[in-house]
């Protein structure tokens, strides 16, 4: 793109931010980036007086006010694609699972293709509780099989392509495989199980624009969404030996056959972000935890960008002089930033001097090839402007 149609870009993009325009967006496979590796960070926050979002078309939506971070939680993504047990994976976490107090080592496995992002699996491996604080025998114990669990059925928590006013119902099973051993109930490492279904029920309720805060703190510029409002529906099956599990064992450990459990909260999405913005709990009909991750304000820079830049070369060699020329000016020094395509800052320089609206800088060896954005900052820590980089 030359430098008169960026030019052009920008003003649009300027014009429909300062008239309150909002598009109505479309998200895509491609508009979902998740790489194999990664490392996802968000922030649940504190909250006082926020109101559940209104729903339907048009709508302006501020949640960068009110709030305080409370939280930041990491999640490291690991390669998935070459799990021959879990065929259609992309990644994985770690993820405990918590059975009635004892803690299950597990690996959270995720998939993504033309259809949707949704989990796909699990693995869970061994480990061993005495029961005595249950049933009063230190001979007592539950044992925790190893298990690769890929899930029966499929719960969409994102379908492709994604519009304003789609709908869909989900439902997967999870499965915990266990031997008991009860003397008082004659058991003897019994086989049993615990089958959780899952049932989301989605809906793309409203689109707009959405601030959050920013990794300083301070409102980000609006940027387009869709909102979707989701129910997740749990229910607990317990199985000994081939059959239910008997009442009485069950109450031993606080379970019921059949528990269920409801959750209902309001998510958001933005193209090239490949994770929710953001989501929003609802809690007895009322507004109850927000979170939030803050690498989702930069990843659209042309929609709040004030200056137009043009950078050469494009695309350009790891470890080699990148030029970028800008049309405003600056007084100082300007810091220059790489993201990733999901919005994750993968280098910094700061203080680089400019001279005539134009600052060099060198592109990092150790960086992958792909695509990147790039972000400008005054002395005063202000994006000015940004673009695309792609590194070949």
């Amino acid at each position: 793109m030359n430098t008169k149609t960026t030019r052009i870009t920008t003003l649009m993009a300027l014009n429909a931010l300062a008239f309150g325009a909002m598009a109505q967006i479309t998200i895509t496979q491609s508009d979902f980036p998740r790489g194999t590796t990664f490392t996802d960070n968000f922030i649940v926050a504190a909250q006082t007086g926020l109101t559940l979002p209104t729903e339907g078309a048009a709508q302006t939506w501020d949640f960068a006010t009110g709030i305080t971070p409370d939280t930041n939680y990491v999640r490291p993504r690991t390669d998935a694609t070459a799990d021959t047990d879990f065929p259609s994976a992309l990644n994985k976490r770690s993820s405990p699972l918590s059975f009635q107090g004892f803690l299950i080592q597990q690996e959270l496995y995720e998939a993504v293709d033309a259809n949707g992002w949704y989990e796909y699996g699990a693995k869970l491996h061994a480990a061993d509780y005495s029961l005595q604080n249950v049933t009063g025998n230190p001979n007592d114990s539950i044992h925790f099989l190893d298990h690769n669990d890929v899930y029966t059925g499929r719960a969409d928590y994102l379908q492709f392509p994604l519009n304003y006013q789609d709908a869909w119902i989900g439902t997967r099973k999870e499965t915990v495989n266990f031997e008991l051993t009860v003397a008082s109930s004659s058991l003897n490492r019994t086989p049993g199980s615990q089958v959780a279904t899952f049932t989301f029920d989605r809906e793309v309720v409203g689109y707009g624009t959405l601030q959050i805060p920013t990794a300083n703190g301070s409102p980000s510029a609006p940027f387009d969404v869709l909102m979707i409002k989701s129910t997740r529906t749990v229910v607990d099956s317990f199985y000994l030996g081939g059959m239910p599990a008997p009442a009485a064992l069950l109450a031993a450990f606080g379970l019921t056959q059949g528990q269920s459990d409801v959750h209902e909260a309001y998510i958001w999405y933005r193209k090239g972000f490949g994770y929710p913005v953001g989501g929003l709990s609802i809690e007895n009909g009322l507004a109850g935890t927000i979170d939030y991750r803050t690498e989702a304000t930069t990843v659209s820079l042309d929609e709040w960008a004030i200056s137009t830049s043009s950078v050469f070369p494009n695309p350009v060699a790891p470890g080699t002089t990148l030029t970028i020329e800008f049309d405003q000016e600056t007084d100082g020094l300007i810091d220059f930033i790489l993201l990733d395509l999901t919005g994750r800052k993968v280098f910094e320089q700061s203080g680089i001097s400019s001279s005539q609206g134009m600052i060099n800088t060198q592109v990092p060896e150790s960086l992958d090839e792909g695509q990147y954005f790039y972000q400008l900052k005054n002395r005063n820590g202000s994006f000015f402007t940004g673009g695309k980089l792609t590194l070949k």
